[in-house]
């Protein structure tokens, strides 16, 4: 389970954007920072020209001419301060989503991975159940051939197991699809199988949380940071 949720952070394709997102934004506030500051530019020129009388080529001077200009916006109403400000809290804002986005996929892949040990154990069951049935119809018919017992008892334990029976493939398919979601989140494109862990009675699950948690602890929570 480490490992997956380590290789979603890595590889998951809206957590790859996320990042890419803060280089935007910081990228902004940097431009932002810069507008404060006096523009500085220069140009530098040269040329020489020819003439060519009757076969005689003729050089002048060359000219050479350098230019330097400076512009200042002057923010006297704040405008550009408030933009940088702006700017600054459009990247802190970023920052949060992409840690809500963070929490929020360590999440997603933990409870597909709990479901999908939960889908495990569901199908172990039915395949041991579906071994009872099988001991139970053989018994129904040992008995039915033996005149023991009516045809009707022999007919409801095939029944039973029948039933029982067509539960594997159903299960079987949506442990396929909980698989394909756990690539998804991961990055990874859905061949093979997901790797399994510990058995899930052996893993360690508050069954609530304290009673004495303080409401200022929502403070810590990424979206409303953001």
């Amino acid at each position: 389970l480490q490992g997956m949720i380590t290789n979603a952070l890595e590889h998951n394709k809206d957590m790859l954007v996320a990042v890419a997102r803060i280089k935007e934004m910081a990228a902004n506030k940097r431009r932002s920072f810069a507008n404060l500051f006096p523009e500085i530019g220069g140009e530098v020129a040269g040329q020489k020209e020819y003439l060519n009388y009757n076969g005689e080529k003729k050089t002048y001077d060359p000219e050479v001419r350098a230019n330097l200009t400076v512009g200042w916006e002057l923010d006297i109403w704040g405008k550009l301060r408030w933009a940088n400000d702006a700017a600054i809290a459009s990247y802190l804002q970023t920052v949060e989503a992409q840690r809500a986005l963070h929490l929020t996929i360590v999440a997603q892949v933990a409870q597909s991975y709990f479901e999908l040990k939960a889908l495990d154990r569901e199908l172990e069951i039915v395949k041991q159940t579906l071994e009872a049935r099988r001991e139970g119809v053989r018994f129904a018919k040992l008995r039915y051939e033996g005149g023991l017992t009516s045809e009707i008892p022999y007919r409801q334990r095939l029944v039973e197991f029948a039933r029982t029976e067509t539960l594997i493939p159903a299960l079987e398919n949506e442990i396929k699809l909980k698989e394909n979601d756990l690539f998804v989140l991961v990055g990874e494109f859905p061949v093979g199988s997901i790797p399994r862990g510990e058995d899930i009675d052996h893993q360690e699950v508050p069954q609530s949380l304290p009673v004495d948690l303080p409401s200022s602890l929502l403070k810590r929570r990424p979206d409303m940071i953001q």
